[in-house]
């Protein structure tokens, strides 16, 4: 690898792999210096060349790392920050906001460093790396990042690795990339994702270790990126799902316009892909689109390219490095095809090879492995005879009707294949005679006009693609469904939402008696 070949391109700024090397070692040495046994380092930024030189100084010193999304409220930051130990935070003036609030909440930091400008009470980050040595570091077991959960259900999580298969954070994305992805030196990798968030740190860390070019945005923008991709002459491109859907929403001639023939592979992850989705991908930009599923936990991962996935649409691929297993309720591993909880293993059904703890929580803790030693983190779905893995839903959005298990991205995958629908989040609402019934809450198109006309049709595509008993009965248009910056769809906001009938976003209520033609039951109201 060149010293003077481009490491990170961001805006007008590039930073050769000299000079990356160089940052790293000397961040290195100031975390050996400033944190002692067991502390850690919190990282508030967004995105920028900073994050990237303070994940590798903290892997390389042996200093476990933080990452701290630029979202949150103060108080849900400071929580992270004095929960897990942090002793030195780095953030920029970006999110200066933020970090000066944070300053009061969090009294156990004894060192704060900027990078971008100054802020009052933080040290500037370029000045404070030039007194530090560019020597290496003496060797220590490798640090690893602090992942906590977003919350959803309460207070975050940490995620500590108690027992990791590889040393680095996220180091199995490095041979996937290198041999299964064609990716090397000559490569050049783009995420537009945060990169306070697992995939795209993990994907942006690996495209480094390659020695290749790794290309940064600020923000994901559906034009910026197919821009950038043409500009940068990406090979190697990550996105969320959603990313993927809003992509799909520019007009064939606008996507034409821009020259996509420098990738050679598209990488998905963080949530599922629909496959219809993906399928409009794959007739775009041709076979080099691929479905990675993992967790935030790191237990277990699968991959599929897009040519098995032509002949097993919905798959998220075979297992690589682990065995997975669907079970019923007691925990006995169900035959080919049935749906149960996925559980991770290693070969041979051994225990699961990774490990890890939730911090402060050890009952949550319990709760992820079985008899076996195998985890979960409550994904539904089934395996095939062939040991391909199928998603169908997270067990915490099961809804039953009738006494009968209906999984809502059934339904989401089915209405995001029509062109009106931008977004989508089935949930499950109470019904007096069904116990629970499904509601559509969508996101329609700019050009589409919602009301009964286009809820009535809704429903009725939904019913040429799957089970009626498994579509919704209702449509609610909103402005804009909540996802969080890794794409994440935030189903628990919008059930929270529909119950406390919110003020201010406009939206209407089609029941299934409209899209039959029952007046009676026609309603609209703003909430």
């Amino acid at each position: 690898m060149k010293a003077d070949k481009i490491a990170i391109v961001m805006d007008d700024r590039t930073m050769t792999h000299g000079e990356l090397d160089e940052r790293v070692a000397r961040m290195a040495h100031l975390l050996r210096g400033a944190l002692g046994p067991g502390e850690r380092v919190a990282v508030l930024l967004d995105t920028c060349p900073e994050y990237l030189v303070t994940c590798l100084a903290a892997e390389l010193a042996g200093v476990d790392f933080i990452p701290v999304n630029v979202h949150l409220t103060p108080e849900e930051a400071a929580y992270i920050v004095n929960d897990g130990d942090a002793r030195l935070v780095v953030t920029s003036v970006g999110v200066a906001g933020l970090a000066s609030m944070l300053v009061d909440l969090t009294p156990s930091v004894r060192r704060r460093l900027v990078a971008g400008g100054a802020l009052a009470g933080h040290q500037d980050f370029d000045h404070a790396l030039e007194g530090q040595p560019t020597t290496p570091v003496e060797e220590s077991e490798p640090g690893k990042v602090v992942v906590y959960t977003s919350g959803t259900t309460g207070r975050p999580k940490g995620i500590i690795a108690e027992r990791p298969t590889t040393g680095g954070p996220g180091d199995w994305f490095v041979p996937m990339m290198a041999e299964l992805l064609e990716g090397d030196e000559n490569s050049v990798g783009l995420t537009p994702g945060p990169l306070h968030h697992g995939a795209p740190l993990r994907w942006s860390r690996a495209t480094l270790k390659l020695g290749a070019t790794l290309v940064l945005l600020s923000r994901f923008d559906r034009r910026g990126l197919l821009e950038a991709v043409q500009r940068h002459r990406v090979t190697h491109l990550q996105l969320v799902p959603a990313m993927m859907q809003r992509v799909l929403k520019l007009s064939p001639q606008v996507r034409a316009s821009y020259d996509m023939s420098s990738l050679r592979a598209v990488m998905h992850t963080a949530a599922p892909c629909p496959p219809q989705v993906r399928a409009e991908w794959i007739d775009w930009v041709g076979e080099k689109v691929w479905d990675v599923y993992t967790s935030s936990e790191g237990f277990g991962r699968a991959i599929i390219g897009a040519r098995e996935s032509a002949s097993r649409p919905g798959s998220v691929g075979r297992p690589i490095g682990c065995e997975i297993h669907a079970c019923d309720e007691s925990g006995a591993v169900l035959p080919p095809g049935r749906t149960g909880v996925l559980w991770f293993s290693g070969l041979g059904g051994a225990p699961t090879p990774n490990r890890i703890a939730y911090r402060n929580a050890p009952e949550k803790t319990a709760a992820l492995y079985n008899q076996r030693g195998w985890a979960s983190v409550g994904d539904i779905g089934h395996v095939d005879e062939d040991g391909y893995v199928y998603l169908t839903d997270r067990r915490s959005d099961t809804v039953i009707i009738n006494g009968v298990n209906v999984f809502p991205r059934e339904a989401e995958d089915a209405l995001l294949a029509h062109p009106a629908v931008a977004d989508v989040a089935v949930i499950g609402v109470p019904d007096a005679m069904m116990g629970e019934r499904l509601l559509a809450v969508v996101e329609p198109v700019e050009s589409a006009v919602p009301g009964s006309e286009l809820a009535a049709e809704l429903i009725a595509f939904c019913r040429t693609r799957i089970a009626g008993f498994k579509c919704p009965r209702n449509v609610e248009f909103v402005d804009c469904l909540p996802r969080g910056a890794e794409g994440k769809l935030r189903r628990r906001q919008v059930r929270d939402a529909h119950r406390q009938n919110a003020k201010g976003a406009l939206s209407m209520v089609i029941s299934l008696g409209d899209a039959c033609g029952c007046a009676k039951h026609k309603r609209a109201y703003a909430k």
